[in-house]
């Protein structure tokens, strides 16, 4: 029988989870893309900071979802209005999702579950569309999104990790009408 997931919002208590899963996912999806040595050097202990306060100052028109299986949260996925220059009031944007990489390609759907969240809870706040930025050399991710009906809006940006600069490709998805 198929593990459920559970898709609830975060509590500040599951800061030490989310955080285990940030630092693991982000070794796992980014090595090769991003520095090793900063990846490396990702610490759980600050991450876990981070996250508690997110949680506990969450903006109104932000969301953080949590995907969880047998009580064990195995994924995360935030939203909120994009800000954006460009960005139009009504546009959300998925700022992270990230699924422990022990879970990833078992097809039981906790990012997708997750997105389908995220994108659910967009809408109902009255957003008509949402944009995420994904590394153009993250092929796993994008093939994902795209699975999903997300689109290159043909935005691009760079940020300095560590002694790399990659590339980032900004998607988009109109939301259902409520």
């Amino acid at each position: 029988m198929t593990e459920r997931i559970e898709i609830r919002a975060a509590r500040p208590e599951d800061a030490p989870s989310i955080a285990a899963v940030h630092v693991a996912s982000s070794r796992g999806a980014y090595r090769g893309i991003l520095p090793d040595d900063w990846l490396d050097a990702l610490s759980t202990g600050a991450h876990e900071t981070f996250w508690r306060w997110r949680v506990e100052s969450l903006r109104q028109d932000g969301a953080i979802w949590v995907a969880a299986k047998s009580g064990s949260i195995v994924g995360f996925c935030t939203t909120s209005r994009s800000d954006e220059p460009d960005a139009a009031a009504d546009t959300a944007e998925v700022g992270w999702l990230y699924v422990s990489p022990d879970r990833l390609g078992e097809g039981v759907g906790s990012g997708s579950s997750l997105l389908a969240q995220a994108i659910s809870s967009a809408a109902d706040q009255g957003f008509a569309e949402a944009t995420l930025w994904v590394y153009a050399d993250n092929e796993r991710a994008r093939r994902f999104y795209e699975n999903a009906g997300w689109q290159l809006d043909g935005s691009e940006q760079r940020k300095q990790r560590g002694d790399k600069r990659p590339l980032g490709l900004r998607y988009r998805i109109t939301l259902p009408p409520r």
